[in-house]
């Protein structure tokens, strides 16, 4: 009788963090799409060339609400570059165009590349820390290469973009 009861206190503490864990992982908010979007967009042969625009469509569900922007890259070992330099645009019709350049370090040299992965890179690099669109509505962000080549190895571009919360 010792034994068993000996077995079922030995039990009792894993069941119990076994339990809280669940109820943690149960409690955790997911977010809408209003508070969080990841978008991405694969490049033919993982070449992107100086000029090709990607559009991606942003949905803002309320003016003034806040949110930070990112630009996400997948690069593979064919990158034959250290950096590379965007062109952004947001813009919402005829009331709101912002633009701006962003310029990501890729490598430090040739090899030692920075970003999270093995065969595959990604580089996630900030845009806007905090943006406040004015109003409404379905905004399109531009992003291009300007340097005036060819960048090889790059597999696709993405944008998160995630509600600032205020608090």
């Amino acid at each position: 009788m010792a034994a068993w009861r000996k077995r079922i206190e030995s039990m009792i503490l894993p069941t119990i963090c076994l339990a809280a864990v669940c109820w943690f992982a149960a409690c955790k908010h997911i977010p809408t799409p209003d508070e969080e979007t990841i978008e991405y967009q694969a490049l033919q042969q993982g070449t992107w060339h100086t000029g090709e625009r990607l559009d991606f469509q942003l949905f803002i569900p309320r003016g003034g609400s806040t949110y930070r922007v990112s630009v996400l890259l997948r690069t593979d070992n064919r990158c034959n570059s250290e950096n590379i330099t965007l062109s952004v645009r947001l813009r919402c019709g005829t009331q709101y165009n912002r633009a701006d350049t962003l310029h990501i370090p890729l490598a430090e040299a040739p090899g030692i590349w920075h970003g999270r992965g093995v065969a595959v890179m990604e580089h996630q690099i900030t845009l806007y820390h905090s943006i406040a669109p004015p109003q409404a509505g379905l905004y399109t962000l531009t992003v291009s290469p300007i340097r005036n080549n060819t960048t090889q190895g790059v597999q696709s571009v993405g944008v998160h973009m995630q509600k600032v919360t205020q608090e």
